[in-house]
């Protein structure tokens, strides 16, 4: 699917950030929990759409909560691509039709930055 690029990005930059050293905690979530959670992204191929969603969800759950509510929308996102049929092209339409690619666009833009504040050095 045409969408699973973006999120692969976002991803991709979840997992690279969340790897560097020097956490600090920020509410929600135990930060070493999170940047614990996000070093495992990177072991999921964007293939595997159901694994990535579930891994998502995860990263939501440990998320400190200035960040928690777009990891949950990537989450909610890919869970939605991972139940596709991609062998009927009409179900695929439906479900890319409901996505809020607006949103999408905006998380990828806005978090990488806010992930460079949290687990940065």
């Amino acid at each position: 699917m045409t969408l699973r690029k973006p999120l692969t990005v976002v991803i991709g930059a979840i997992a690279a950030v969340t790897m560097i050293a020097g956490c600090s905690s920020s509410g929600g979530g135990s930060i070493d929990d999170f940047c614990a959670q996000g070093e495992k992204i990177m072991d999921i191929g964007d293939a595997d759409e159901q694994a990535m969603a579930d891994a998502l969800n995860k990263l939501a759950d440990v998320a400190p909560a200035d960040i928690k509510d777009d990891l949950k929308f990537l989450a909610d996102t890919m869970d939605k691509i991972a139940g596709v049929d991609t062998d009927d092209p009409a179900a695929a339409m439906e479900v890319m039709a409901d996505l809020d690619m607006e949103r999408l666009g905006e998380v990828q833009s806005s978090l990488p930055q806010k992930l460079e504040e949290l687990c940065g050095k």
